[in-house]
């Protein structure tokens, strides 16, 4: 099937961030297979590390702020048209996203921006990857041995947290593992840990660190198998062995409700699950790449238009790389705070919500006050000027073309149509260039992927 410019907008909102009159057009015409494929098998560019992260740990805040900047602005130059060999792939960034999400850790706890970055990094670079290598290095990186205090988990005296979120939020879900489980689990995970406090900075040191000596080196049961179990040898357990069809599907419902919509039925579920265990054709591994190109490429993911809506982050971005401006330049993550999503600080393990957890009148509130002051210094560089002297008709119609809204119901046409008109009526042409900024992307059509 030729994509036409409705089926390419809906497609670069979910590979990435929205996508510019250009970048619709370099997909228009194109077969589905053709696109998917243009989009998963391109390079993608592995930045190189920002100074920021190397801050002591008096300047921890100021690096981490930086660094969701850092990150938006990658999202922002991300681009499939007019690449470089420097230029960021949406997609990189969109899985970068999707496992911050799933494998949540927060900068408020770790408090080492270099342990965030290269985590974020992982991410990045094996994104697309087969799971259980992934979950297997998130699981001794620095980040997450300190988020869910695997850091301290020692023989005699066993830490939990990690063992219980590894089964219920990162692999499983609920009713896959029992509390003799996490006990056993966290048994096996015991030495795993990091190098600890650093006197000579007074911080802590997020390097994983195995102590032998404070790994319990006795027999465990999980999952009904008595072995003498040792914390990786768990993860392998579960993505290869006895729950290897549960992890698939929990993974699988994942990945669906962030791409493409949040009800899979049981046999779409059943189809992707297969194609993700081998039985499509990626020969027999858990490869996120392919389970992407089975999603991209299935007619319910192309009957999705606008059933998702935007996370702060897709929001913002698209905002930006519609208008031009700099995430540095209007301080975007101080207002993404306000909408409820903060780079590099999920509110706890679980993550952020999906599709519904943003409409709330807090997140609303968040939303309207970056568009209101974001308008003004948009306006005051001749953004809409043009508005000023065109019908009202014409106005709207370049209000939805400019923040790609393809199909706008009758009452967002109307509602802007008669807006342009009464503040002509009321000789308040001054404010159409901000209004119209404003009431742009606060249009209801705008705020769904």
């Amino acid at each position: 099937m030729a994509v036409n410019a409705r089926d390419a907008s809906h497609f670069l909102r979910r590979v990435g961030f929205g996508g510019t009159p250009a970048e619709v057009d370099h997909f228009v015409g194109r077969e589905i297979p053709d696109i998917v494929s243009e989009v998963l098998d391109l390079v993608p560019d592995l930045p190189g590390q920002p100074p920021f992260v190397n801050a002591d740990v008096s300047g921890e805040w100021d690096a981490h702020t930086a660094g969701i900047t850092w990150w938006l602005q990658r999202m922002v130059d991300s681009s499939w048209v007019d690449r470089t060999s420097t230029t960021p792939s949406p997609l990189q960034e969109k899985v970068a996203l999707f496992w911050h999400d799933h494998f949540a850790t927060g900068q408020s706890k770790v408090e080492k921006m270099l342990a965030m970055f290269q985590q974020n990094q992982l991410f990045r670079s094996t994104g697309l990857g087969e799971f259980e290598p992934l979950c297997q290095r998130v699981s001794v990186g620095g980040a997450m041995l300190r988020y869910l205090d695997n850091e301290t988990n020692v023989a005699g005296a066993e830490q939990e947290n990690f063992a219980r979120e590894l089964m219920e939020l990162f692999t499983m879900g609920i009713g896959h593992y029992t509390e003799n489980d996490v006990v056993e689990m966290a048994r096996a995970w015991t030495g795993h840990n990091t190098v600890g406090w650093d006197d000579s900075c007074f911080c802590h040191d997020t390097t994983y660190r195995f102590n032998a000596d404070r790994h319990d080196g006795g027999p465990k049961t999980i999952f009904g198998i008595t072995q003498n179990w040792d914390g990786p040898d768990t993860i392998t357990e579960i993505c290869q062995g006895v729950r290897r069809q549960e992890t698939a599907r929990f993974i699988v419902r994942r990945t669906w409700g962030f791409f493409a919509n949040t009800q899979p039925s049981d046999a779409l579920l059943d189809e992707l699950v297969n194609v993700y265990t081998g039985g499509g054709r990626n020969g027999g591994n858990l490869t996120m790449k392919e389970l992407l190109r089975a999603i991209f490429e299935h007619p319910m993911f192309w009957s999705s238009y606008r059933q998702l809506v935007k996370t702060p982050t897709e929001y913002v971005v698209d905002v930006l790389r519609r208008t031009g401006r700099r995430a540095d330049e209007i301080s975007a993550r101080w207002y993404m705070g306000f909408m409820g999503q903060t780079l590099f600080d999920p509110p706890n393990v679980s993550g952020w919500g999906e599709n519904g957890y943003w409409l709330s009148t807090a997140t609303a509130w968040g939303r309207s006050r970056f568009a209101a002051d974001i308008r003004w210094s948009l306006a005051e560089d001749g953004f809409f000027a043009e508005l000023t002297d065109m019908p009202a008709s014409q106005a709207t119609q370049v209000v939805f073309d400019t923040f790609g809204i393809e199909l706008p119901s009758a009452v967002s046409r109307s509602s802007l149509e008669n807006w342009f008109g009464e503040t002509r009526r009321v000789n308040a042409d001054w404010a159409i260039p901000s209004g119209a900024i404003m009431l742009g992307v606060l249009t209801p059509e705008f705020q769904l992927a």
